[in-house]
């Protein structure tokens, strides 16, 4: 799948349904591209057309939507893995699993210098995410995340990174839907199994108006949140 037809998805994810004109609208491109673009997302079943003029689609609910695509476009998706982190001129790539995320997360957290934002299940650990995490900290990033979920099962880490200075914040939300976003400049989308988190699929985009549609999705989220109620 081209990474224009996985940024058209992600619109339709975050915007809902749209027409090849509306699409445009954002992406600069012309209609009759964009309309390539939702017949090749139609195919792969990951979105349908809905009924009345102009023509408008919708994205599937995403679990479908992917298990579909996973199962039509294995052998192509396993293909990209050897590209997991793209060129530095690539606008998007695909991730394939769980460690492959924590991974380019680190390596672009490593980098942060303003901000990092973080919307997800839960939360992970491992020595060197935690070192990531703290000198990111010292460095003065300020990292705002979003847990899904704060249970016994992750109070130590959650406590681990309140005394790191991050700012956590929790709200209940259907499961299988996380984004990354490292300094407006990098964006880690998302989807996994409700289920079975180690299945997952992710992209990694580094397009300005892409980002900007996530991190205004993250606001809005991170003001609906609320505040962990303990240390």
């Amino acid at each position: 799948m081209s990474k224009e037809a996985v940024r058209l998805y992600n619109m339709l994810l975050v915007l809902g349904p749209l027409s090849a004109q509306d699409a445009a609208t954002h992406t600069l491109d012309f209609p009759s591209a964009e309309y390539r673009l939702f017949y090749d997302l139609e195919e792969k079943g990951l979105v349908r057309r809905l009924p009345g003029r102009p023509r408008r689609f919708e994205a599937l609910p995403t679990i479908d939507g992917l298990q579909t695509s996973y199962v039509q476009q294995e052998k192509e998706l396993q293909a990209l893995l050897t590209n997991t982190l793209g060129g530095a001129d690539e606008l998007a790539s695909i991730i394939i699993g769980r460690q492959k995320v924590y991974e380019a997360y680190i390596t672009y957290a490593k980098k942060a210098q303003k901000d990092i934002c973080i919307y997800a299940i839960g939360v992970a650990y491992s020595k060197e995410l935690a070192k990531t995490q703290a000198d990111a900290v010292k460095r003065g990033v300020r990292i705002r995340h979003i847990v899904q979920e704060v249970k016994a099962g992750n109070y130590y880490v959650v406590s681990r990174w309140l005394k790191l200075g991050i700012a956590l914040r929790t709200l209940k939300r259907p499961r299988g839907y996380h984004v990354t976003i490292i300094d407006n400049s990098h964006a880690i989308v998302t989807f996994s199994d409700p289920q079975d988190t180690e299945r997952r699929v992710s992209m990694l985009t580094t397009d300005k108006n892409t980002i900007a549609i996530f991190q205004s999705q993250f606001e809005s989220l991170w003001s609906a949140a609320k505040k962990v109620p303990y240390r």
